[in-house]
């Protein structure tokens, strides 16, 4: 199964126990058409794992990229965050009010690489409503972000991003949620894939 299928079989059957209920219709996938001859199209090659999604570890204050904007009421207790039985990770917001977390990338990125962020995120509830805004930064600068309007249905889209400058192994990469209300977002390993770069990671 290849990652968006994944990404939907995820969202369709739960994060975080009922946070996401089954039942939902599953998109076609890959291997849908695949096993129904529809398409000769054959498997995609195997992506180059640069985040491994098992490996992410909180930050303090003062090593946040983005200190500037974190809240001094911030708090985010070590149970907030863990590796759900699906491999994605999973941050759960009722008990992390600010999420900055980071590791060191497994494998050179080059120039013009199409990088797939396979994130999801459960139905978005708050009472105060607001902006979800979620972050991935190599050393202080954002490769990509999104501010997720709550309430919000769920999301199990993956991402893309060109790769505008070469970023060699071991920098440091971080991973970043603030959100209103109790949810869940979820974040599978971040790759580089063999996908044209004008459909899926226009910069």
């Amino acid at each position: 199964m290849n990652t968006a299928a994944a990404l939907r079989l995820t969202l369709q059957c739960g994060l975080v126990g009922t946070m996401l209920a089954c039942g939902e219709t599953r998109p076609p996938s890959f291997d849908d058409i695949a096993d129904s001859g529809g398409s000769s199209v054959g498997p995609p090659p195997s992506p180059t794992v640069i985040v491994d999604s098992a490996a992410w570890q909180m930050v303090d204050a003062a090593a946040d990229p983005l200190a500037e904007h974190r809240p001094e009421d911030a708090y985010c207790f070590e149970d907030a965050a863990f590796l759900h039985a699906s491999g994605m990770w999973d941050v759960f917001t009722g008990r992390c009010s600010y999420y900055m977390a980071t590791q060191a990338t497994l494998a050179p990125i080059r120039k013009g690489d199409c990088v797939e962020i396979p994130f999801l995120h459960g139905r978005l509830r708050s009472e105060e409503g607001g902006f979800a805004h979620v972050a991935i930064l190599i050393g202080a600068s954002p490769i990509w972000e999104i501010n997720i309007p709550i309430p919000s249905e769920p999301d199990a889209r993956p991402r893309y991003w060109m790769a505008t400058a070469d970023v060699p192994a071991g920098s440091p990469i971080y991973y970043h949620v603030d959100n209103h209300g109790e949810n869940v977002y979820a974040l599978g390993n971040i790759a580089i894939v063999d996908q044209d770069p004008g459909v899926l990671c226009a910069p």
